[in-house]
C-alpha cells in the first residue's frame, strides 16, 4: 500500500515539473530620478501591481502565469509616485518569456523592455 501511495506522489511531482514556469521574472533598472509603482496590463486593461521601484534603483518581480497568457498582450505601466499619470510599454511579443528586463528611462516615455 505504501508503495502505491509512493508512485503517485512522484506522478504529481512529474506532471508539475513538466507544465512549465509559474510565473516569470523581471528585472527592472531605473534611470529615472523618481519612485515608480509598477504595474502589468492585459492590453489596456486589467492592472496588477507589481510594487515600487526606487529612483535610480534595481528591483525583481515575479509576474504570475495568469498575466502572461494576456491575448491582447501583456504590458508594463509605471506611474511616478505620488502622481496619477503614468507611461505604458509596448506589448510583450514572446509567449511566454521566463525573464524580462525592463529599463526604466531618465524620460519613462522612452522605457523598454527585452524578454530572454
Amino acid at each position: 500500500m505504501a508503495a502505491l501511495l509512493c508512485l503517485g506522489c512522484a506522478a504529481t511531482t512529474r506532471a508539475a515539473d513538466s507544465a512549465g514556469p509559474l510565473e516569470t521574472t523581471v528585472s527592472v533598472r531605473s534611470l529615472h530620478a523618481e519612485a515608480m509603482e509598477l504595474y502589468t496590463l492585459c492590453g489596456e486593461h486589467d492592472a496588477l501591481r507589481l510594487g515600487s521601484v526606487p529612483a535610480l534603483g534595481e528591483v525583481e518581480f515575479s509576474v504570475p502565469a495568469a498575466a502572461l497568457s494576456c491575448a491582447p498582450g501583456l504590458r508594463f505601466a509605471m506611474v511616478p509616485v505620488g502622481r496619477t499619470g503614468g507611461y505604458v510599454t509596448a506589448p510583450v511579443s514572446t509567449t511566454p518569456p521566463r525573464h524580462i528586463d525592463l529599463r526604466i528611462e531618465k524620460y519613462p516615455g522612452l522605457s523598454a523592455w527585452q524578454a530572454r
